[in-house]
């Protein structure tokens, strides 16, 4: 702050003379805007990493489970049985530090038992998940309410699926508007479907979940829902599928159907 307000240096600038300096919050905010392809247009993992590992030498709880989750998901070295074994290291440090995203990506990892050496626990997968639910993790209430819904308790699926989107997730709000649309475990509502597809599509590009700009297109627009005000409009149609395209495959098959 004194930074911007002595020198009005824009806050990127700001954010990166900061991180020069290896100030742990500029190199966490730097690590992220270049995961996600902020700065340059396309992702740079590998700079990510060089910033998060300042953070996280610094104790950054984030940072510390952002390291894992490169690690984990392959964006940085190649998946090998030691590169898992390191993310599942960093994530306990980042849990001990009460980080919400790892105590999820603990539990993923127990669900899934696919890190060498740690055995498959439903059990403790689901405690986790419970444990960054109640610090107000998304992913955990979305992936609770995946639990539920392959046990068939749809009723408690939806409910672990409306907290996360009531905090405003894409995936979870465009979920909602699939139980609306379709009627699970709940009466048909299509007025309430197009309005929580509606608020899924308009959340940020990094966290945006495509399918709910399909959905809009495909189940709303091409055809109009005369029943709710919404008309057929194949111009918007085009849009919403064009935002999506190079994203999902479905998406780019109904494009090729309304050109031709």
């Amino acid at each position: 702050m004194q930074l911007q307000l002595n020198s009005g240096i824009w806050s990127l600038r700001g954010l990166k003379e900061l991180a020069n300096q290896k100030n742990p919050f500029a190199c966490f905010e730097m690590a992220s805007l270049e995961f996600h392809g902020i700065i340059t247009g396309k992702p740079r993992y590998e700079k990510a990493y060089e910033y998060y590992k300042i953070a996280s030498d610094n104790n950054h709880p984030v940072a510390l489970w952002a390291i894992g989750y490169l690690l984990y998901n392959g964006y940085i070295g190649n998946k090998s049985d030691e590169d898992l074994l390191k993310a599942y290291d960093y994530f306990i440090k980042s849990q001990e530090l009460k980080c919400s995203n790892a105590y999820n990506s603990l539990g993923l990892i127990y669900l899934n038992g696919d890190i060498p050496g740690i055995e498959k626990d439903i059990i403790l997968a689901e405690e986790l998940l419970k444990q960054g639910a109640n610090l107000g993790n998304v992913y955990s209430y979305n992936n609770l309410g995946k639990l539920a819904e392959n046990n068939k308790d749809y009723n408690t699926a939806f409910n672990y699926f409306m907290i996360s989107a009531n905090l405003g997730d894409s995936w979870a709000l465009n979920k909602i508007g699939e139980y609306y649309r379709l009627g699970i475990n709940k009466e048909k509502d299509l007025e309430k479907a197009y309005n929580y597809y509606l608020k899924a599509s308009e959340c940020p590009l990094f966290s945006l979940c495509p399918w709910s700009k399909y959905n809009l297109a495909k189940y709303f627009f091409k055809n109009g829902v005369p029943e709710i005000g919404i008309h057929k409009n194949t111009n918007k149609t085009i849009e919403l599928l064009e935002d999506i395209y190079k994203i999902l495959i479905e998406a780019n098959e109904e494009l090729i159907y309304l050109y031709y």
